[in-house]
């Protein structure tokens, strides 16, 4: 008998498949193809969906996606400054596109809180962690540093984040306000 071939995705909706379903086998191929517009385009795509879940507006919309982008790019940023600190060079692209693929669970919150109350809640709260862990998984990856040292380490990428992204609306709005 004779072993199947690993699953090596070669379309964007087989990466999106793999990333859901095959995660190990389709983080390893995108971290040797990258591709950050593919990443965009699914953290985008995430993000207009969920906007449609809130009942936001055109311009409620276009603002989610531009700071979800935003966020993104920041928490990549704070992602390659963390290897750099453990030594891991590692390109851009390749953190930027693992990252933006493993937002892919959060497609599945709105179905998930569709189930009656109380198994709805439920269902979303493991979406979230699904979420994270795949987070993690593809920040692993990525750097090729273990899960769990990575584990104490994106709290910090995140709260870097936040802080980078008060600091950026703070500079803007002084700037405006001349």
């Amino acid at each position: 008998m004779t072993a199947s071939p690993p699953f090596t995705p070669q379309t964007y909706l087989e990466r999106v498949y793999g990333v859901l379903f095959l995660p190990a086998e389709t983080f390893a191929s995108l971290r040797s193809q990258p591709s950050t517009l593919e990443a965009a385009l699914t953290v985008a795509m995430v993000n207009v969906l969920e906007s449609f879940r809130r009942g936001q507006d055109l311009v409620g919309i276009i603002g989610s996606v531009i700071f979800a982008l935003l966020g993104w790019a920041v928490l990549c940023q704070v992602l390659l400054s963390l290897a750099a600190i453990h030594g891991r060079a590692i390109p851009r692209t390749v953190i930027m596109t693992l990252t933006g693929y493993a937002s892919l669970p959060w497609l599945c919150v709105a179905p998930a809180l569709s189930l009656p109350a109380p198994w709805g809640r439920l269902a979303a709260i493991i979406v979230m962690l699904w979420f994270g862990i795949w987070q993690l998984w593809a920040t692993a990856v990525a750097t090729d540093i273990q899960g769990l040292r990575l584990l104490g380490l994106l709290p910090l990428a995140a709260i870097g984040g936040a802080l980078s992204i008060t600091w950026l609306a703070g500079l803007i709005l002084l700037v405006f306000s001349f």
